[in-house]
């Protein structure tokens, strides 16, 4: 900011200097030499950082309290879920049970001699008691192999023929292998594999807003600082103006020179009041747009600080060779681009599960286990029979077969995904495409603007030379006020072209920094925001 302050003081202190000293001399004033120098100081007193609006203070509140980047952080917490519940499909599952059970068996003279019951004991019903405790928990590994171990446990007593009780127990593991469908981590996992891969890409998706909200912010900071600037120099001008039309005045009044010169003065000066008018209508605005970029409300546009940073100017000369190393970056490191890459590989996996989908089903299963068997009421013996008296183990294999002849919900599928590729295709060749012709152009925007930035420099330094040779020709007589305020009109132009000109060089260094991707690191919370990363080349 205190270069552009600068040169509207410059443009000021040069072109006061003509304005009166100008008249002075005509008037026969020679000798006074204060109407030929340039005030001491400048129109404007530079700003001290400590009190302005920095850029890192613009970037700061954009990423702070902007909704939609709160909206993007939900979404990635969302998607978040999604993983876990995906996830889910892998978790063991417990589950226990127990039961009691008291039930009456009644018996005929005939049961109860076979069951050895005594006649006349009163006898005339079986009256069991059966107590089972289970526990079992199954599992799915991402190889598609199933496994169940299980335990269960029976107590069964009766008053007839297991007075003494019975404690049984099966212990046994339950292993299921996929043989054709369902096979392999690439097919079983596709769930969850896809929902990273999304989750991934939402993250990235937030890394691109963040990109595009501090691109905007500081595009609208360096306007912001342009407008500033502008409004200075036509401050300058307008100040300008009314010093030269009273000085006019006062040598009209004398009858030093024609009352006709006085119209040219007047028309001048009503020129410079339109344009002053006119750039503080344009600073209000560019403080509207950096107000919404921060989050503040209506009431901070007026009572915003003033710009307390410098447009940056161009250091770096044009470099045609590094096209091919920024058009690598965009490729690799705009967020945009590796969101679109992974949605296109989250899609191709679940398209290649589908495909998997089209095959039998076919399961090898086996089971293996043991019974255990011990008598007794006591507490103990119910846990003891687990590992009492085994004889041997018991060992179930089997082979499960099914298909669908027409197999239609599994095609059907298969159609769905193979179409959502290549729709997810399409969109990473355009994003990349995009991309690319993005930074072509952004990097010659910054070649561009570079040239009208010199452009620009020269144009000043030649009007100044020009002005400083209309004010000797004019004290030698050989012009007229017309020429100097035309000359003097022209130095201001090109003091506004040059502050449009850093400008535009500005927005084509952000406009590059978020084509090539190299505002944020794609994927990564921003802890810090370096706001030089906007006044040089990635």
């Amino acid at each position: 900011m205190q270069h552009l302050r600068r040169a509207a003081g410059w443009a000021s202190n040069a072109l006061v200097a003509i304005g009166l000293g100008v008249l002075a001399v005509r008037a026969g004033a020679q000798g006074n030499e204060q109407g030929n120098q340039a005030p001491a100081g400048p129109a404007h007193a530079a700003l001290s950082p400590a009190t302005g609006l920095s850029l890192l203070d613009v970037l700061q509140a954009s990423l702070a309290k902007n909704p939609q980047l709160k909206i993007a952080t939900y979404t990635v917490a969302a998607q978040s879920g999604v993983v876990r519940t995906a996830k889910g499909q892998f978790d063991w599952t417990l589950a226990a049970n127990g039961s009691q059970q008291h039930a009456y068996t009644p018996l005929t003279p005939v049961l109860a001699s076979e069951y050895g019951v005594p006649g006349g004991s009163g006898v005339d019903s079986i009256v069991a008691n059966t107590s089972t405790v289970s526990a079992s928990a199954a599992k799915e590994f991402r190889n598609g192999i199933s496994v169940s171990p299980s335990l269960e446990a029976t107590r069964s007593t009766d008053n007839v023929l297991t007075q003494d009780g019975i404690n049984e127990s099966h212990v046994g593991l339950a292993v299921t292998l996929p043989v054709l469908r369902n096979r392999g981590r690439s097919v079983v996992d596709a769930q969850e594999t896809s929902a990273r891969q999304v989750l991934e890409a939402t993250r990235m998706d937030l890394s691109q807003l963040v990109s595009d909200t501090l691109a905007t912010a500081a595009s609208r900071y360096w306007n912001f600082v342009a407008a500033d600037a502008t409004l200075a120099v036509y401050k300058a001008s307008e100040a300008r103006g009314s010093d030269l039309l009273n000085g006019t005045e006062t040598l009209v009044k004398a009858d030093r020179l024609p009352a006709n010169d006085l119209n040219q003065v007047r028309a001048n000066l009503a020129d410079r009041i339109a344009s002053r008018t006119a750039a503080e209508q344009s600073l209000l605005q560019a403080r509207q747009q950096l107000v919404l970029v921060m989050g503040l409300g209506p009431d901070q546009i007026l009572s915003l600080p003033a710009p307390a940073q410098d447009i940056p100017d161009a250091t770096a000369p044009y470099d045609a060779s590094r096209l091919a190393g920024y058009l690598q970056l965009a490729n690799t490191k705009r967020a945009d681009v590796l969101a679109a890459r992974l949605r296109r590989d989250a899609n191709r996996t679940l398209e290649n599960a589908a495909v998997n989908q089209l095959k039998p089903q076919l399961d090898v299963s086996s089971s293996v286990g043991y019974t255990g068997l011990r008598e007794g009421t006591n507490v103990l013996d119910y846990p003891r029979s687990v590992g009492n008296s085994p004889k041997g183990a018991d060992v179930t294999v089997g082979i499960t077969y099914s298909q669908s002849p027409a197999n239609n919900a599994a095609r059907g599928r298969l159609e769905t995904a193979m179409a959502t590729t290549r729709q997810s295709d399409v969109t990473l060749s355009e994003t990349a495409r995009t991309a690319a012709t993005a930074v072509v152009v952004a990097y010659e925007g910054v070649r561009s603007t570079t040239m009208q930035l010199q452009r620009a420099h020269e144009a000043v330094r030649y009007y100044q030379a020009a002005l400083d040779g209309e004010k000797e020709k004019y004290r030698l007589g050989l012009n007229s006020l017309v020429d100097v305020l035309t000359v003097e009109d022209r130095l201001t132009t090109g003091v506004l072209a040059e502050v449009n000109a850093r400008l535009a060089y500005a927005l084509a260094l952000v406009t590059l920094r978020q084509s090539t991707g190299t505002i944020v690191q794609a994927g990564q919370d921003v802890q810090q925001v370096d706001p030089l990363l906007f006044s040089s080349l990635p």
